[in-house]
C-alpha cells in the first residue's frame, strides 16, 4: 500500500510538472505555457486522477480577469468601478460565476444591476442552449442506454435514440421546477414507449409555444 501511494504521488508530481505554467498561474506563465492540446497529450495515465486539479487551475486562470473586474467594480474607486461594471455588462454569461462568487454590493443601484445581469444572462443562456439542442431532436441515431439512477436502471430498458435523450434533457429547460422524482418517473415511462409514440411526444413538445419561444430567443442572441 505504501509503495502504491508513493507511485500515485509521483504521478501527481509528473502531472504538475507537465502542466506547470497553468498551475503556477500568473500572466507571464500563461503566455509561455504549452498549448492545452500538448498538456492533455502529456497528462500522465490514468488521467482521471489529475482532472480535478487540472480543471480547477484552468478555470481559475480563465476567470482571473473577470474576477479582477468584479473586485474593481466593488472597490472604492468610483471611476474604476464604473468602467469595470461596463466591462462586466458587455461580457455577458462568462461573468456569471465571478458575480455569483462575489459578496453583495453595497448600493441599491449596484444590487439591482447585479440582479438584472444574473437573471437576464441566465435567461439568454437557456435560450442559446435551447437553440443548440433543437436540431438534435430530429436525430434518431441509436445510442447505448447510459447507466442511470432511479427507476430507469432496472433491466429491460430498450435502447434509446439520440433524440429521445436530448428530449429528456431539453424539456428541463422549460420545466425547471420538476422534481427529480417526477423527472425519473417521466423518463422511465417515456423510454418504454414505442418509437412512433415517442416521435409523437417529441413533435408535440417541440411545437409547444414555450419551446418555440425559447428557441427563437436563442437564435436572436448575438
Amino acid at each position: 500500500m505504501k509503495t502504491l501511494k508513493i507511485i500515485e504521488k509521483l504521478g501527481l508530481v509528473a502531472c504538475l510538472m507537465t502542466l506547470g505554467p497553468i498551475y503556477a498561474g500568473g500572466e507571464e506563465n500563461m503566455k509561455s505555457s504549452a498549448s492545452l492540446e500538448q498538456q492533455l497529450r502529456e497528462m500522465p495515465a490514468p488521467y482521471e486522477r489529475h482532472l480535478t486539479l487540472f480543471v480547477a487551475a484552468l478555470k481559475r486562470d480563465s476567470l482571473k480577469r473577470l474576477r479582477e473586474a468584479v473586485t474593481l467594480w466593488l472597490g472604492p474607486d468610483v471611476s474604476l468601478a464604473t468602467k469595470a461594471r461596463a466591462v462586466l455588462n458587455e461580457v455577458g454569461s462568462p461573468a456569471l460565476d465571478p458575480l455569483l462568487e462575489a459578496p453583495l454590493p453595497i448600493t441599491a443601484d449596484d444590487k439591482l444591476w447585479m440582479v438584472r445581469v444574473l437573471t437576464e444572462e441566465t435567461e439568454a443562456l437557456r435560450a442559446r442552449i435551447a437553440a443548440k439542442l433543437d436540431p438534435l431532436l430530429s436525430d434518431q441515431a441509436k445510442i447505448p442506454t447510459p447507466p442511470m439512477k432511479g427507476p430507469g436502471t432496472e433491466e429491460g430498458t430498450p435502447p434509446s435514440r439520440l433524440c429521445d435523450e436530448v428530449f429528456l434533457h431539453a424539456r428541463r429547460l422549460i420545466t425547471p421546477t420538476e422534481s427529480s422524482e417526477d423527472y425519473y418517473n417521466f423518463m422511465y415511462k417515456f423510454l418504454r414507449l414505442p418509437e412512433a409514440q415517442k416521435n409523437k411526444e417529441i413533435t408535440q413538445w417541440r411545437h409547444s409555444a414555450a419551446w418555440l419561444r425559447l428557441v427563437h430567443a436563442g437564435k436572436q442572441v448575438p
